[in-house]
């Protein structure tokens, strides 16, 4: 499972207490594989910012981490990182998808929509539309 993609320690225990397996010799394995550095919650943070945080925003991908278990300490490490690019990654997202700035009600409700389902705030949604696709 760890040569695939990187797992937090509540995922992989997770997936093997499905398994027939011990919880105590589970927890073992887990100790062991993360003190040999095997299973890492630093990479799992890494990882995920980079392969979601290009799409998503700060919202959807913290929901991500705190899904896989991650601490609080290192949700708190992707949210200042994310805080950082949001604006940035939300017109990327916002430019390949539309690249104008709404004109009616309804093109608004359509961007915002699709914005916000991203995980991207309506406060970064209309920085976007005041600074238009220039920025």
């Amino acid at each position: 499972m760890l040569a695939r993609r990187e797992h937090s320690r509540h995922e992989l225990r997770s997936k093997l207490l499905t398994e027939d397996v011990r919880e105590s010799d589970l927890d073992d394995l887990l100790d062991e594989l993360e003190k040999q550095g095997w299973m890492s919650e630093a990479r799992v943070v890494e990882q995920t910012l980079h392969t979601r945080g290009r799409r998503f925003g700060s919202a959807r991908v913290l929901h991500e981490l705190h899904e896989k278990g991650v601490s609080r300490e290192a949700l708190e490490q992707a949210r200042s990182a994310l805080r950082e690019t949001e604006l940035q990654r939300a017109r990327d997202i916002w430019r390949q998808r539309f690249g104008i700035v709404p004109v009616t009600q309804e093109e608004r409700a359509k961007q915002a929509r699709f914005l916000q389902s991203r995980g991207f705030a309506l406060e970064v949604v209309t920085k976007i539309w005041r600074q238009g696709p220039s920025d």
